[in-house]
């Protein structure tokens, strides 16, 4: 059926729409079935997009998205167009209104995330047919294309992943055909290949795994030039890989500098050689971790366990494998028999011999395990230890991966905290006897950090120490291989005499293929997934597994998370030096920063929702590729780049706490773009929004002013209605702060008002919470609870528990002011719950000043002072200064419940000193009432009168402050001289004059 015959259809009763493998509605009306096929065209575009969001999309959203180059009206106007002609196809459940549209159909895809969400992995599989809405991309409209690029990737990840993890449930022949559906999918999937291979050995299928196998290494090699990995090598021989034995721990410590660190490995090493299953035992690492070494250590030690004795043959000097047996000849004093094949006759003189074969530096021999394998299978008492930069292959070959030495904690401000510090320290000192190292701790922990922890790095560096300050020594390493290298000859290989021809080393012997796939992925900052490592480099998993295989990547495996690979920091420095051209580094990193552009703007609404903590932790795990990629958007001008990926960054910073380095990111990027330039006008709208927001939560009222006033005026020329809103709203909550509450409560219904019209809930939650603020500071109490439990319930149908912990918070707040103190105790401790189960730091002290204010109330004081201190101490801790204020009265008002004066005096004291740093009127004047009230009670009622009559006579003060200070001033026992000497004194200064003579008096009484 053709598009134009659907428009005779009426409305079906019935109706399914299928994305998945075609996109069609399939319907039933008045019992008779029916199919629309959706064809490329933008009605169906729209349509589809629709059914995928299945909520009110605004008109504008949509205008915006499908017409980006034309104006606000004009793209509306084609909406319309484009609404009619849809809305012939007759459809169900189409509905629109002025200023939104939906279309709450049923989706094949809806029912294929619901089946992934509740865990039925084959209903899910049995949904996907294919690649989500075929034939639709294309068009004019590049938004439409990037979200159904995004849609496709990720029901496509979500597939190939409930695949994958339901292959070890299913029988032999269902994994098979599951294994080759994913290898239909893609050709080169190891981990389907695994899969498929073990299920033909466990049906005794030796000639299916062969040719399954043949097809597979022939395509690798044909399309990527590397050869199948160990780990399918091993599949397709059905041979099971042997578990290594957990590391012992070393009983006394090596003195030697050589083994600083190695203690553990070598008492591991040891442990496995004495395994009688272990027959081939591999050390394999990067060049310069000293495997070498450890392999020479561990073979003095045991020499007196072989009656043989331990050979070391040494093999970096050879060109081809032919000449292995010839040198294992020589070194074992063998006579070769002319008539036999080397191996055979050096395996018939070994066969009785208790004896252990150490063989170094094997990574360049091609086909060593063909020559290996027959040795160790002819002479059972032979035991052989190998060092190489990637696995051998020899037949049941053990395997011992050495990493870098242990690093620094951050915090560390000790030399000897780390096994990669004592050794920098132990050749610093070798190399200058008078080399200072608790001074250079601080640089030292940065050099070490810098080359991973790189044994022959640290060595290389600390030879330096007698030439350089540390200083600069850590500052050259960080930037540069160069000097990491020495001219003494020494003993020691040529390689191991630089870092960088160790690395060259390594480099030669990797395929074309790997060579442009390692220096690919040293664009990332940090550590990558499989499918960013495909997205950005172009490289594959294989090559990635090539790559772990050779030591030059390191992989980290994890139960309930995607696999993640890391490229050693010395590693990438080289890698990048291998780009081609300037113009391949460039592109590499914009396909960099697009990636991330994407993964930020998707990462921010999880950052507003329940999953918030699992999105910060992910975030965290990614930042150093954030900053990257934000770095060169900022160096690019990518005024796009910022726009999208600025709030997902706002956010982590504020939940973390780290306002002040976010400020500094987001204002690097508002000084690079041009504000006249109209195409960045939304990219500074957002920064605007984004830095008010931080600015205000750092108590910076004057810059909030500023940057929210500019942002507003952006906004509003971009037509950028999110930026407006957020500008409003931290404008508002700037004038609130200051005391300016018809300020405030414009710019906070004018928020208010675009939500409302959006359809945007978080904005409308965090809107009545604001505007509640300001009418509980005007006194409308019920108008302001009215609003505060509107935005509870808001961010509770969210799931937010962000805003549900700051909506609770501000309730809490309200009730313990108006002494309802029962219904306030549950906010808070529900507010606490909230942040220990989501890791919600940034509100835990607010939580617990509010639960020390219940205990307050009800005369609890040890558990309110407890509970305050906590406050106190998780504000600081947090970066929340206004709680920080608030905590330290009311430990002052605490003390004043004790009748201890002078101590709640000075406490008060030192609010207001915490206070005074904050643009922040009306906490400042609060200040100024809570030393009033410890002055009555430490004898000093006229010195009290004094500040009170100064709280009502200034005009920031709001009448629910007078009203609340009133009957202090009443009550107080002073004559009518005292009264006048109080109201002389109130009239003769300002607020800034007075905060001064408060900290003075401070000062003065200690």
């Amino acid at each position: 059926m053709t598009a134009t015959e659907t428009s005779t259809l009426g409305r079906p009763d019935v109706a399914r729409l299928h994305l998945l493998g075609r996109a069609e509605l399939a319907h039933d009306h008045s019992g008779e079935s029916g199919l629309v096929r959706f064809l490329p065209e933008r009605r169906f575009r729209l349509l589809a997009y629709l059914a995928v969001r299945g909520e009110w999309v605004s008109r504008d959203e949509l205008a915006t998205f499908f017409w980006p180059d034309r104006t606000q009206d004009a793209a509306r106007s084609n909406l319309r167009k484009l609404l009619q002609e849809a809305r012939a196809l007759a459809l169900p459940q189409l509905e629109a209104d002025r200023d939104s549209v939906r279309w709450t159909v049923s989706t094949d895809v809806a029912e294929y995330r619901a089946a992934l969400g509740r865990g039925d992995t084959d209903a899910a599989l049995a949904l996907y047919r294919g690649q989500a809405l075929p034939g639709l991309e294309g068009g004019e409209s590049e938004a439409f294309n990037t979200w159904l690029t995004v849609l496709r990737r990720r029901l496509h990840a979500a597939w190939r992943d409930a695949a994958l993890a339901q292959l070890p449930h299913r029988g032999p022949a269902a994994t098979l055909a599951l294994a080759q559906r994913l290898l239909d999918d893609d050709p080169l999937d190891e981990d389907a290949m695994v899969a498929a291979l073990d299920a033909h050995g466990e049906i005794g299928d030796s000639r299916g795994a062969a040719d399954a196998f043949r097809r597979y290494a022939e395509r690798l090699i044909e399309e990527l030039g590397v050869e199948p990995s160990a780990r399918v090598r091993l599949a397709a021989t059905r041979r099971a890989t042997l578990a290594t034995p957990q590391a012992l721990a070393a009983e006394a410590p090596l003195t030697a500098l050589t083994f600083i660190g190695r203690e553990g490995d070598l008492r591991e090493l040891e442990a496995l050689l004495a395994n009688p299953d272990c027959r081939a035992l591999t050390v394999i690492g990067p060049g310069g971790m000293g495997k070498s070494r450890l392999a020479k250590q561990v073979a003095r030690e045991l020499a007196a366990n072989y009656i043989d004795g331990v050979t070391w043959i040494a093999l970096d000097d050879l060109t081809d494998t032919a000449q292995v047996a010839p040198r294992i000849a020589v070194e074992l004093a063998l006579a070769l028999d002319p008539a036999k094949d080397p191996i055979a006759s050096i395996a018939g003189q070994l066969a009785s011999r208790q004896l252990l074969l150490v063989l170094d530096n094997c990574e360049h021999l091609p086909c060593l395990s063909a020559l290996l394998d027959p040795l160790i299978g002819a002479a059972p008492r032979l035991q052989l230890l190998a060092t190489s930069r990637s696995r051998i292959g020899i037949r049941d070959e053990w395997l011992l991966p050495l990493q870098g030495l242990a690093l620094p904690s951050p915090n560390s401000a000790s030399h000897d905290s780390a096994a990669a510090m004592q050794m920098f320290v132990a050749h610093a000192r070798a190399a200058d006897p008078r080399f200072d190292a608790e001074a250079n701790a601080p640089h030292i922990a940065r050099l070490v950090r810098a080359v991973g922890g790189l044994p022959l790095a640290i060595l290389l560096a600390a030879s330096w120490v007698r030439l350089l300050p540390m200083a600069e020594l850590a500052n050259d390493v960080t930037q540069s291989l160069d000097v990491l290298e020495s001219a003494d000859e020494g003993e020691e290989r040529a390689e191991h005499r630089s870092m960088r021809a160790t690395f060259e080393q390594s480099w030669r012997l990797l395929a074309p293929a790997e060579q442009r796939a390692l220096a690919a992925l040293s664009v990332f900052a940090g550590g990558f997934s499989r499918s960013a490592a495909l997205a950005v480099a172009g490289a594959p998993v294989v090559l990635l597994s090539s790559l772990v295989d050779k030591s030059l990547l390191q992989v980290d495996m994890a139960d309930d998370a995607a696999s993640r690979f890391h490229l050693h920091p010395l590693l990438r420095h080289f890698a990048r030096s291998k780009m081609r051209a300037v113009d391949e580094w460039h592109d590499l990193m914009s396909r960099h920063t697009r990636y991330f552009a994407r993964w930020l703007a998707e990462t921010e609404q999880a950052l507003r929702g329940p999953e918030q903590p699992k999105a910060l932790a992910e975030l965290e795990q990614k930042l150093p590729d954030c900053h990257a990629a934000w770095g060169y958007a900022v160096e690019q001008r990518d005024a796009q780049f910022i726009e999208c990926a600025t709030l997902a960054l706002m956010y982590y910073y504020e939940a973390r706490g780290r306002r002040t380095d976010g400020i500094a990111l987001l204002s690097a990027a508002e000084r690079a773009l041009d504000a006249a330039d109209e195409a960045a006008a939304g990219a500074l709208a957002m920064l605007a929004r984004a830095l008010s927001t931080l600015r205000y939560f750092n108590g910076e009222m004057a810059l909030t002013i500023d940057t929210a006033t500019r942002g507003i005026a952006l906004a509003r020329r971009a037509g950028a209605s999110p930026a407006l809103k957020g500008c409003l709203l931290n404008l508002g909550l700037a004038h609130y702060q200051r005391g300016q509450l018809d300020q405030a409560r414009t710019c906070c219904e004018e928020a208010l008002a675009l939500a409302r019209a959006d359809r945007d809930l978080p904005g409308l939650g965090a809107l009545v919470n604001s505007l509640a603020m300001v009418e509980q500071e005007t006194g409308d109490r019920a108008a302001a609870e009215a609003h505060y439990r509107e935005g509870l319930r808001i961010f509770r149908e969210l799931q937010n528990a962000r805003g549900t912990v700051t909506a609770l918070n501000n309730l809490g707040l309200m009730l313990l002011d108006g002494k309802r103190v029962g219904e306030a105790l549950p906010l808070y401790e529900e507010g606490l719950r909230l942040c220990a189960q989501h890791g919600i730091e940034v509100m835990r002290g607010n939580c617990l000043f509010g639960l020390g204010g219940a205990r307050l109330a009800l005369g609890q004081l040890p558990a309110a002072r407890d509970l305050t201190q906590q406050a106190l101490v998780a504000a600081q801790a947090s970066g929340e200064p206004y709680v920080a204020v608030e905590a330290q009265m009311q430990l002052a008002r605490i003390a004043l419940a004790a009748n201890d004066a002078t101590q709640a005096l000075r406490l008060a004291h030192q609010a207001l000193g915490l206070a005074a740093r904050l643009e922040n009127l009306p906490v400042l004047l609060d200040t100024v009432h809570c030393i009033a009230e410890c002055r009555v009670q430490a004898g000093d009622a006229r010195g009290a009168v004094t500040l009170w009559l100064f709280l009502v006579a200034h005009p920031q003060s709001s009448d629910a402050d007078r009203l609340r200070v009133r009957p202090f001033i009443d009550n107080a026992a002073l004559s009518g001289a005292d009264r006048a000497w109080a109201q002389e004194q109130a009239q003769r200064v300002d607020l800034s004059g007075l905060a001064d003579a408060l900290e003075q008096e401070r000062d003065a009484t200690g």
